[in-house]
């Protein structure tokens, strides 16, 4: 939750709401009984790509699907962003493989820019 309070439009809706408690009591985040938690899925060549909510470090737990939904494979790859509002208002997604590529977006706050990154997997094609 404190990475959800960094975020400029999050920060908006507190100011409005009068305070974080009372945004809270408007908002609740809740996640269901199953899992792991599902973040963000997307299709990718011949199977699904799943942004799971487990993290370490820098890193966020993905696994690679096939069609039928079986797991073939558990990946941490580097976080691109906390922007989780962005993504879900305005339907943006920070991460795509590609090719067994992984390319992730980061803010660079200095620029106030966007930067794409690249992360090598052992899912990458030569």
């Amino acid at each position: 939750m404190a990475l959800v309070r960094r975020e400029k439009r999050v920060a908006a809706m507190i100011e409005r709401a009068g305070s974080w408690e009372k945004l809270q009591q408007l908002w609740r985040i809740t996640f269901p009984d199953f899992k792991p938690v599902i973040r963000e899925i997307q299709a990718c060549g011949d199977g699904l790509l799943v942004r799971t909510a487990e993290q370490k470090g820098e890193s966020e737990k993905y696994l690679w699907l096939d069609l039928q939904g079986q797991i073939r494979k558990e990946l941490f790859l580097p976080r691109g962003t906390d922007a989780e509002t962005e993504a879900r208002v305005g339907g943006t997604s920070f991460f795509k493989m590609v090719d067994g590529r992984f390319y992730f977006l980061r803010p660079d706050p200095a620029k106030d820019l966007w930067q794409v990154h690249l992360a090598k997997t052992e899912m990458q094609k030569e």
